[in-house]
C-alpha cells in the first residue's frame, strides 16, 4: 500500500459517485470520506471541501485555516467542535460541481450528519450551504436560524462565511465571530432571552388620551414608520409604533384594516405632532430621515431631540453593516428569538 492509498484508506465506498462528473476529473484522490473517523461533537463546521496540498488534506486551505482558528479561539471551547467537508472530493469550488454531481455526494454528506449527530451545524460559505440545505445566498442567509431535516430529525443550521473570504476582506471578521457566538450562545449554551412586549393598538382615536403623558414626558421613545412604498410623496403612513421599554402602542393611520375619518386623522396628527416636538426626551429611530419625510408631509413640523441608530452605528464602526437587524445581532444577540 502507497503513502497515498494509507492517507486515504477510507475511501472504501464509492458507490454514489458512479455518475458523478468530478469523478472523471484528474485529482490525486476522489471520495475522502472524512466521516469514517468523526465523532460526535456540538458543533460540525461544515466546509465547501478539503484542499489537497503536497500530501496533505487541510480543512481549509492555506491562510484560511490559521484565520479560522485565531478568530473561533476566544468563543468555542475546544473539543467543541470539529471541520468536516460537504463534497468529499478535494478543491471543488461551488462553480466546478453541477446539480447532479451535488446529489450524489449528499449520500456522503448524510452520512457525516449522522456520524457526528450535532447540537449545531455551521456550512462555511455559499457550496456548504448550498449541499446541506439546497438554498443559495450565502450573503444573505448568513447568521440565520435555517432547520436541516434528516432521518425525522431537525438540525439547527446557521451558515456563516467561508474564511477563505476573510483572508482578502478582514473587515468581515466581526460577522464571521458574531454569527458564531450567537450561534453558539443560543444553541449550545442557551443563552437566550424571550422578552414580553406589551403593546395596543389604537383603533379608536379616543385611547389616545390615556397616552399624552408622552407629550411631556422624559423616557426614551423608539419610533417606527410602515409604509405603503418607499417614495414619500406618493405612499402614505399605515401605522406609526411608539415603544419605551416593554410597553408601547401601534397607530393605524391609513391602514384598509383600521378606516379613518377625517376628524380621526386630525386627532393622530396632533398627538403625533406634540409626541415629535417633546424638548423632555429622547426619540430613537433607524434611518429617522426616511421617518421623518413621512412625518413632514402628514403634517408633522417640529422635531426635538431624534437619535438615529443607523448614523451612530456609522460613527462607531464606517465598515459595518447598518442594518436594524445586523445591529441587534451585534449588540443584543441574548434577545433574538431568531438569528
Amino acid at each position: 500500500m502507497t503513502e497515498l492509498d494509507d492517507l486515504y484508506k477510507h475511501n472504501e465506498d464509492t458507490s454514489h459517485c458512479n455518475n458523478c462528473s468530478i469523478k472523471t476529473c484528474a485529482k490525486p484522490i476522489h471520495t475522502n470520506l472524512d466521516y469514517v473517523t468523526a465523532q460526535h461533537t456540538d458543533i460540525l463546521f461544515l466546509t465547501d471541501s478539503f484542499k489537497y496540498s503536497q500530501g496533505e488534506l487541510l480543512e481549509l486551505g492555506s491562510g484560511a485555516e490559521e484565520v479560522f482558528y485565531k478568530l473561533i479561539a476566544n468563543i468555542l471551547p475546544k473539543g467543541s467542535y470539529q471541520i468536516l467537508a460537504s463534497v468529499k472530493c478535494p478543491d471543488v469550488m461551488d462553480k466546478g460541481i453541477s446539480p447532479k454531481d451535488r446529489d450524489a455526494c449528499r449520500n456522503y454528506l448524510e452520512q457525516t450528519i449522522r456520524k457526528v449527530n450535532p447540537k449545531l451545524i455551521i456550512p462555511l460559505g455559499n457550496l456548504a450551504l448550498v449541499m446541506l440545505t439546497k438554498k443559495s445566498g450565502i450573503e444573505t442567509k448568513r447568521g440565520k436560524e435555517l432547520v436541516y431535516n434528516l432521518d425525522n430529525k431537525n438540525y439547527k443550521v446557521v451558515p456563516t462565511l467561508h474564511p477563505y473570504s476573510l483572508v482578502y476582506s478582514p473587515k468581515l471578521n466581526q460577522y464571521f465571530q458574531q454569527d458564531i457566538k450567537n450561534a453558539y450562545e443560543k444553541y449550545i449554551v442557551g443563552n437566550t432571552v424571550k422578552l414580553k412586549y406589551n403593546y395596543k393598538i389604537i383603533n379608536d382615536v379616543r385611547d389616545l388620551q390615556d397616552y399624552f403623558w408622552l407629550f411631556n414626558t422624559d423616557k426614551t421613545i423608539a419610533i417606527d414608520l410602515e409604509t405603503e412604498g418607499l417614495h414619500f410623496i406618493k405612499d402614505k403612513i399605515l401605522t406609526c409604533a411608539l415603544c419605551w421599554g416593554e410597553e408601547g402602542i401601534v397607530i393605524p393611520i391609513f391602514h384598509k384594516e383600521s378606516p379613518r375619518s377625517e376628524r380621526d386623522i386630525f386627532e393622530i396628527l396632533y398627538f403625533i405632532r406634540n409626541v415629535c416636538s417633546n424638548e423632555s426626551n429622547i426619540k430613537v429611530g433607524h434611518n429617522v430621515k426616511f421617518d421623518m419625510r413621512y412625518l413632514i408631509k402628514f403634517g408633522v413640523e417640529e422635531f426635538n431631540n431624534f437619535y438615529d441608530t443607523k448614523i451612530m452605528a456609522h460613527f462607531i464602526n464606517q465598515n459595518m453593516r447598518k442594518s436594524l437587524k445586523d445591529l441587534v445581532r451585534t449588540y443584543y444577540p441574548e434577545v433574538l428569538e431568531k438569528l
